[in-house]
């Protein structure tokens, strides 16, 4: 019956306007993932009108990633009973229904919270701030307690302790951050456990465990979704190179943060029995910009580039990487300095001169799309007008709270008031008791050592070296003379800029895009972001952050 009006539909949409797919999804004409040539092609959507509906085939293919979340949208539950008829083991796969059957006995706001709850449970971001946005909330007063900040770990049952002992295992992991307020909450990821299947993965787990305090840790795990950092990273490599008899460079674990790939990268060694004498360590080529993946996706759509805040480090973009549109490639460039006989760069213009090149070997050509939080929006600025400059097309630059170039942040006006801030904001011990005004009158070296030697970061589950905290410190004291003598020019392009609605202290910007609004000659779209300079990088506050980005990378 629909055979006779196939060429005169195809004409029809040969006359619309029609884009390649944004998101991937499934056609119900091939029963497999669609192609870009399919969706423009005219003729293809004539078949969806006399072709047969290869549902099964298409749900086959979702299948194939257990992990995967399949949502059923609108009145019934159909489409979840004939997807559960595919498998032999449905319990084995998440099939949700977001309205309940008519012949359910429960109340249509319960059903669809406890599909919320279920979604939020499997790893889904939920969108918070807009669930709530028509609801009156109320601050109530809590009683107060010490909050000790100890890791506890819940492993998942064994055979035979309990239900569910035929499905995969799951390991429980918690976001690792380097900047993170104290009442902020982790968000929870679950991968499917795998044990080290060699001694080289054993190796590389037993030193993991041993820094993250944890009792067991699968090949697939992400060292910065376990609770990792940045500092945490340095540590490893140092124990890995000591263990393993190998050179191993921060950058090169940064981009390879499971014990999967980074054993991949580390060359076999023969058994110590074997060895007549101690062999030279194993060299891994270190990278010549700290460039660091946070997140991959479609390799056909432009990536966001990101940029380091003051402290040096990127993983405080994971939560923001995370909650982008899927498939969004995002990049971020760590500076340098941070590891052994390093220097970090002193100008802000060498600084974007240098991510340049590593984001050119990512993408050749534009449109390129760039930001940064903090100090890192002005790096990116730079980077932004040396690429117009040499006739690149930049689609989207943002600054997050970026302070004036004129303005101290969080008063860093010496070494100390540096140390100070890196003890209450990165490593988020209790500087109460601490003599600061002592301390300021020794070295940088006297006053690391007596830090350390005092009971404030007893309950740190990890060291610290004396010396990584100094590069730290000579670090951010270089990026804060590098703003200062940063001398910003018109930028002929839009800039979208991020503030907070909070105050925090010793960072209250006041109108910091004021600042920069002289210098956007495209004009400038300016983006309120609850929390403050630090927590606005962070769920649920970053969420709000991530869907203003959505909507220009779109």
């Amino acid at each position: 019956m629909m055979a006779p009006m196939m060429a005169a539909f195809t004409q029809q949409v040969a006359q619309m306007l029609r884009h390649p797919p944004q998101i991937p999804y499934i056609s119900n004409v091939t029963g497999t993932w669609i192609t870009p040539e399919q969706a423009m092609d005219p003729t293809y959507w004539a078949q969806h009108l006399r072709h047969p509906v290869r549902f099964a085939a298409g749900v086959q293919g979702l299948l194939q990633d257990s992990r995967r979340v399949l949502l059923e949208v609108g009145p019934g539950r159909t489409l979840s009973t004939l997807v559960k008829q595919q498998t032999t083991d449905p319990a084995a796969y998440t099939v949700l229904t977001s309205v309940r059957h008519p012949q359910e006995n429960t109340a249509d706001e319960a059903f669809l919270l406890n599909t919320l709850g279920r979604l939020w449970l499997a790893g889904i971001l939920v969108d918070w701030p807009a669930f709530y946005t028509e609801q009156k909330r109320r601050r109530l007063p809590l009683p107060t307690y010490p909050f000790e900040r100890k890791r506890y770990w819940i492993d998942p049952p064994q055979p035979g302790e309990g239900i569910g002992v035929d499905k995969p295992q799951l390991s429980l992991s918690m976001l690792g951050r380097d900047n993170l307020e104290a009442d902020e909450t982790d968000a929870a990821s679950f991968t499917e456990y795998v044990a080290p299947r060699n001694a080289k993965e054993e190796k590389i787990a037993a030193v993991w465990r041993d820094v993250l305090n944890l009792r067991r840790i699968g090949i697939h795990d992400n060292f910065f979704e376990l609770g990792g950092s940045s500092l945490l990273g340095s540590r490893v490599v140092a124990e890995l190179c000591k263990a393993m008899n190998i050179e191993l460079s921060v950058p090169t674990f940064l981009n390879a943060p499971t014990i999967a790939e980074l054993a991949e990268l580390i060359e076999d060694r023969p058994e110590e029995s074997e060895l007549t004498a101690k062999p030279a360590a194993a060299k891994i080529a270190p990278l010549p910009v700290i460039t660091v993946k946070l997140r991959g996706g479609d390799d056909r759509q432009p990536p966001l580039f990101l940029v380091h805040a003051i402290d040096g480090f990127v993983f405080f973009y994971r939560d923001l990487a995370n909650a982008l549109a899927p498939g969004r490639r995002v990049y971020a460039f760590q500076a340098q300095g941070l590891e052994p006989d390093t220097a970090p760069l002193t100008s802000i213009e060498d600084m974007a001169t240098w991510y340049l090149k590593a984001l050119r070997s990512i993408q050749a050509q534009g449109p390129y799309r760039l930001g940064g939080v903090s100090f890192g929006g002005a790096v990116a600025l730079e980077m932004a007008q040396q690429l117009r400059a040499a006739g690149e097309l930049v689609q989207i630059l943002f600054l997050s709270d970026t302070p004036p170039t004129d303005y101290m942040l969080f008063n860093l006006k010496d070494d100390t008031a540096i140390l100070q801030f890196v003890v209450k904001y990165l490593l988020k011990w209790d500087d109460s008791g601490i003599k600061w005004d002592i301390l300021r009158e020794q070295s940088l070296e006297t006053q690391v050592k007596n830090l350390l030697t005092q009971p404030l970061h007893a309950e740190t589950p990890f060291s610290l070296s004396a010396n990584m905290l100094q590069r730290l410190v000579y670090v951010i004291r270089t990026h804060q003379q590098a703003l200062r003598a940063y001398t910003p020019k018109p930028y002929m392009g839009r800039m979208v800029f991020f503030r907070p609605t909070e105050a925090l202290e010793n960072a209250q910007l006041g109108a910091a895009e004021q600042f920069w609004l002289r210098f956007a000659q495209g004009g400038m779209e300016i983006n309120n972001v609850p929390g403050n300079h630090l927590s606005m990088n962070f769920q649920p506050n970053v969420q709000t952050v991530a869907n203003d980005l959505n909507r220009h990378l779109g």
